[in-house]
C-alpha cells in the first residue's frame, strides 16, 4: 500500500456509537457492505471548520456565502472543464429532493420520466404524490475495443420507450450502480433524443468526484453545448466525496432561467432550507478538501482493483471492472440459480447468514445482482469478501449448514 498524507487504512472507533444507519441497520457482527456512506473520517479541514462554527451559540436558518458560489463555480472549471455562472447554483438539502423536485416541474400530472435499469433505487422511485410516473430501459454489458466490459446505454431500446407522456431523461453519471463514466458520443446520444423529443434532462451526478479508471473522463451532459445547457438539471453535492452525506447539503446548476425559477419555487414548497453546518462543511470541503480527495481516490483504486480480482476468483459471482464510483455491481445469477432449490432464495439474504450485508440487486431493478460498498479500510473489506468466499463455496461443496 502506497504511504497517503491520509490515513484511510483503519477506521474511526465504533460507529455503531455515531448514529450509523450503515452500521446500526444490521446486528453488530455482521459487516455492512450496503448503502453508499463510507467509513473514513473527513478532512481534519472540515472539523475545523465544523467546531469554529460550533463555537457560536445559535445555529438558526442559513444563508449560503457567495464564498461557497464562487468555489462551485472554479471547482468545476477546473475539475470538469465546465463553465458556469453563480446565479445557476440552487441549494437543496439533498440530491434525492432534488430529483423529487426535477420531477415535480417536469409536467402535468401524468406525465414521465425515462431512466436506466440497473440505477439507483430513488431514480427508479418516484414521490407517490406527483402523481407521475417512471418508463425504464435497460443498460446493456459489451466488451469494448480493448476487451474490457462496460454497461452502455441501449439507446434504441430508449427511443422505443418514449411514449407522448415522456417529459424527462433522467441519467445518473458516473452511474450508479454499474460504474459507467458516459463517453462523449454517449452523452450527445442522450442529448440528441432530448432535443428531438423535447424533454428536460436531469442528471444525477453526485459521483462525479469517483472517477477510478485514469482513462475515464467525466464530462457532465450540460458541459456539451449552449443548447444542452438549456434543458438541463444537473444535481452535485460534496457528500459522497467528503463524507458528510449527513449535513443534508446538495446544489442544482440550471443555467434556463424558467426552469430555475420553477425549480426554486417548488424547493420552498416540499423540501425547504439547507442545513446550517452543511453549508460550512461544503465550503471548507471545496476550500482545503483536495489533498484529502486525492488520497481517498489512491485508497479507493487499490480497493477496488482488490476486489475485482477477489471476486472474479469466486466461482458463480463475477464483476466489470470499476469506471467510477466506490461500487461494485456483482452479477450473482449463477449463485441465485443454484439458491433456487434451497429455502434461501436470493443471494442477498444468503449472505446475511454468513454475517456480510450488501445491497439487493432487486432495489436497482435487476434482482440477479447485489451491490458492494467498497468505501473502507481493507482490513474490512479483506472480512467482507472472506464471508462471501466461504458463502459460496460452502454452497459449491453441498455442505451448508445454513440451509439445513
Amino acid at each position: 500500500m502506497n504511504a497517503l498524507p491520509y490515513d484511510f487504512t483503519a477506521l474511526p472507533n465504533a460507529r455503531q456509537a455515531s448514529e450509523s444507519e450503515k452500521w446500526n441497520q444490521y446486528p453488530s457482527d455482521t459487516i455492512p457492505m450496503w448503502v453508499a456512506d463510507s467509513d473514513y473520517a473527513v478532512a481534519p479541514e472540515i472539523t475545523a471548520a465544523l467546531q469554529q462554527r460550533l463555537q457560536h451559540p445559535v445555529l438558526g436558518y442559513g444563508k449560503t456565502s457567495e464564498k461557497l458560489k464562487k468555489l462551485i463555480v472554479e471547482r468545476a472549471a477546473q475539475k470538469y472543464h465546465w463553465q458556469i455562472k453563480p446565479e445557476w447554483i440552487c441549494f437543496i438539502p439533498g440530491v434525492v429532493g432534488g430529483l423529487n423536485i426535477a420531477r415535480a416541474i417536469m409536467g402535468e400530472p401524468g406525465s414521465q420520466a425515462i431512466t436506466a435499469k440497473p440505477v439507483y433505487p430513488h431514480l427508479i422511485n418516484g414521490a407517490p404524490l406527483l402523481g407521475q410516473g417512471m418508463q425504464f430501459y435497460p443498460m446493456l454489458n459489451q466488451q469494448t475495443k480493448n476487451q474490457k466490459w462496460r454497461y452502455t446505454p441501449d439507446f434504441e431500446a430508449l427511443k422505443a420507450t418514449l411514449t407522448a407522456q415522456t417529459r424527462m431523461l433522467m441519467i445518473c453519471n458516473p452511474h450508479n450502480p454499474v460504474g459507467t463514466v458516459y463517453h462523449a458520443d454517449e452523452l450527445a446520444n442522450f442529448a440528441a433524443i432530448a432535443e428531438a423529443n423535447d424533454l428536460l434532462i436531469c442528471s444525477d451526478d453526485i459521483h462525479a468526484d469517483f472517477v477510478l479508471d485514469t482513462e475515464a473522463v467525466y464530462r457532465p451532459i450540460a458541459s456539451l453545448s449552449p443548447a444542452v445547457s438549456q434543458r438541463t438539471i444537473t444535481l452535485m453535492a460534496a457528500s459522497k466525496t467528503f463524507n458528510i452525506a449527513g449535513l443534508n447539503c446538495a446544489f442544482a446548476i440550471i443555467e434556463n432561467p424558467d426552469i430555475r425559477t420553477a425549480f426554486v419555487s417548488q424547493v420552498k414548497g416540499l423540501v425547504g432550507g439547507v442545513n446550517i453546518l452543511g453549508l460550512i462543511a461544503t465550503e471548507a470541503a471545496y476550500e482545503y478538501g483536495d489533498d484529502w480527495h486525492q488520497a481517498q481516490l489512491t485508497h479507493l483504486r487499490e480497493n477496488a482493483h482488490y476486489c475485482y480480482a477477489r471476486i472474479n476468483a469466486m466461482p458463480l459471482l463475477s464483476m466489470n471492472a470499476l469506471e467510477a464510483t466506490y461500487l461494485a455491481w456483482v452479477d450473482a445469477s449463477k449463485l441465485n440459480a443454484l439458491l433456487a432449490s434451497q429455502p434461501i432464495k436470493d443471494a442477498y439474504h444468503y449472505l446475511l447468514h454468513y454475517k456480510v450485508a450488501v445491497s439487493n440487486g432487486e432495489a436497482f431493478g435487476v434482482p440477479s445482482f447485489i451491490r458492494l460498498n467498497l468505501a473502507t479500510d481493507r482490513a474490512t473489506l479483506q472480512a467482507g469478501l472472506d464471508r462471501i468466499e466461504a458463502a459460496v463455496m460452502a454452497l459449491m461443496n453441498g455442505a451448508d449448514e445454513q440451509l439445513t
